[in-house]
C-alpha cells in the first residue's frame, strides 16, 4: 500500500470511486467493514487509505453482488408494536378520538415502562387511565 496514492480518509469520502459519500460511510468500510471487507488503510500519523485500495474495496462489494447498505429504521410499525403487546396479552381499543392501549389479566408493572413509551402515556388499566 505505500506505493500507491495515499488519500485522507476525509479525502476518500469527497470521491469514492467517483462518487462523493459520507466520511461516516468511510470509517464504517475501515473500522466495522461490509460483509466481511474492509477498506484497506495505513496509520502515519493519521488514517490514509489508497485509490487503488478504493478500487479494489468497489470491485470486492461487485463481486459479491451487494448494493449499498440502507440505514435500518429504529423506529417499531404499528403492527410490530401491536404483536409486541400481544405477547404481553394487551391489545389496541380503538377509540375514534384516540388509540387507548388496555391490558387484561397481566402484571402492569412488569410491563407498564414499556405501554407508557409504545402508547406514549396512555395506558390503561381495569380500574382506569393509569
Amino acid at each position: 500500500m505505500l506505493g500507491e496514492h495515499l488519500v485522507t480518509l476525509e479525502e476518500a469520502a469527497n470521491d469514492f470511486g467517483g462518487v462523493p459519500i459520507s466520511i461516516t460511510t468511510v470509517r464504517k468500510y475501515v473500522y466495522q467493514g461490509v460483509a466481511g471487507l474492509k477498506l484497506e488503510t495505513i496509520y502515519i500519523n493519521r488514517r490514509y487509505t489508497s485509490k487503488e485500495a478504493i478500487q479494489r474495496f468497489i470491485a470486492q462489494r461487485q463481486n459479491l453482488g451487494q448494493l449499498p447498505e440502507k440505514p435500518k429504521s429504529k423506529r417499531m410499525t404499528p403492527k410490530q408494536i401491536d404483536e409486541g403487546l400481544r405477547k404481553y396479552g394487551i391489545r389496541k381499543l380503538m377509540n375514534p378520538n384516540r388509540i387507548l392501549w388496555t391490558a387484561l389479566d397481566i402484571d402492569l408493572e412488569t410491563c407498564l415502562p414499556v405501554l407508557n413509551v409504545m402508547s406514549g402515556g396512555n395506558v390503561v388499566s381495569k380500574s382506569g387511565i393509569i
